[in-house]
């Protein structure tokens, strides 16, 4: 029997399944990294707006601060007051810190730093007044224990000739000069105009990176598509290709019988290397004897016209006594071939026994007696003339039945066979009662 080569290779399948499932998954971790990356670049971008609003806000509140430190001070002569300005503004330095957190900051525009330096240089224009308004204060009460930063403030000539009385008076003018008070309302103006364009810039540069992120989150909803899809796709394979025919073989072995040829090409070279060894005989290649009787079952069931040919080879024990088993199997191997060759086209060509042979001819009323009578006699010819064995020749019991096939139908056709080895062997002989 020739194996049937058609088919879906399911190794083959498998492998393209496998490369394709690699390139998803790849393209999975490059796309979640390039994702982890635009996430980090969104989160880099609100802690920078962060850090610099909130030195900016320091910026503002010291600044602030130590305004209302200076101008408390200045009104109630509380040296409480000047020592914490002085140690905030040169000790804590917050004002300088927060600076210096902006300007380490990637990504900060320069326009940012611009207005930041800004800002400073107004608040220390602002510090300026603010330590000669304490210094004249100091210096109109008679202060002992005064910080060497307010101390070593150079006063104007003609403010030391001035009473204590007209050095506060003057002090107080300083704090609630409208130059100071606008200064003052520069600073917090460049702050807040700081914090706004940060927030332009972040919410600019967000706005960019969540269109790149929406771009790259449909591209991942792309692939989780195609991975969707393409794992139902395999699922079927799987189902169609193997689980399926699996199960229709397994049925099919426990029922002993021959396995359908679907599926995969190896399940399907699997299912008809199965049903060579199944149903074929290993000597001749026609039909065994289980495959036989798959195909009475069949015409049982069927209950159609049949007709049914035993043939018997003739002396088969002498021909194995005389020319060896070889050659016998040689015999049968040749009774096989022309049976095959007269009657495949009639019907199916089995070995029921040792040298014993069948055909199920698919239908009588389209094969007489005489057509049948002449192909035995014609095989029998070709058997005379074999080189290798002398003499030989076959039998055969022919009987009908319009029901299908029956136990009595196989009696009726042995029964024909047993008449003719009585009546001279080599021949045909035709059960005349029809089913």
């Amino acid at each position: 029997m020739k194996t049937n080569r058609k088919g879906v290779n399911f190794f083959a399948v498998s492998v393209v399944f496998s490369i394709v499932a690699i390139l998803i998954f790849v393209s999975l971790i490059f796309l979640s990294e390039v994702l982890n990356a635009k996430f980090e670049k969104v989160q880099h971008s609100i802690e920078t707006a962060n850090s610099c609003e909130h030195a900016s806000n320091i910026i503002k509140d010291v600044s602030n601060e130590l305004s209302e430190k200076a101008y408390f001070f200045v009104m109630t002569h509380n040296p409480v007051y000047m020592e914490e300005y002085v140690n905030e503004k040169f000790n804590t330095k917050q004002r300088e810190l927060a600076e210096e957190k902006i300007e380490s900051l990637s990504n900060v525009p320069e326009s940012t730093l611009m207005r930041l330096k800004v800002a400073l240089n107004q608040a220390s224009s602002l510090g300026y007044i603010e330590l000669y308004a304490m210094k004249l204060i100091s210096l109109s009460l008679d202060y002992d224990n005064i910080p060497s930063q307010v101390k070593n403030q150079y006063i104007k000539k003609e403010h030391r000739s001035l009473s204590k009385a007209e050095q506060q008076e003057v002090a107080q003018q300083f704090i609630f000069d409208q130059g100071y008070l606008d200064a003052k309302k520069r600073v917090n103006n460049n702050c807040a105009s700081i914090i706004d364009e940060i927030e332009t810039n972040v919410k600019v540069r967000l706005n960019n990176e969540s269109k790149s992120l929406r771009r790259h989150l449909l591209v991942l909803d792309i692939i989780i598509g195609i991975l969707f899809i393409f794992s139902t796709i395999f699922s079927l394979c799987i189902w169609n290709l193997v689980l399926r025919p699996l199960g229709s073989h397994v049925h099919s072995i426990k029922n002993k019988e021959s396995l359908k040829v679907i599926g995969s090409r190896e399940l399907r070279y699997l299912a008809e290397t199965y049903n060579e060894v199944h149903e074929y005989d290993a000597l001749t290649k026609i039909y065994n004897r289980r495959a036989f009787d798959e195909i009475c079952n069949k015409s049982q069931e069927a209950k159609n016209s049949i007709g049914l040919l035993l043939v018997d080879l003739d002396n088969f024990k002498t021909i194995n006594d005389t020319y060896g088993h070889v050659n016998g199997d040689y015999v049968l191997q040749a009774v096989a071939s022309l049976l095959s060759t007269f009657f495949k086209a009639e019907g199916d060509i089995a070995r029921i026994g040792g040298d014993e042979f069948a055909v199920v001819l698919s239908s009588y009323s389209v094969i007489t007696p005489d057509f049948m009578t002449n192909r035995i006699e014609l095989i029998n010819k070709e058997l005379r003339d074999l080189h290798e064995v002398k003499n030989c020749s076959i039998s055969a019991g022919l009987a009908y039945s319009t029901k299908g096939y029956s136990r009595e139908l196989y009696e009726n056709a042995d029964k024909a066979l047993y008449f003719i080895k009585e009546h001279g062997k080599s021949g045909l002989h035709v059960w005349n009662e029809i089913l």
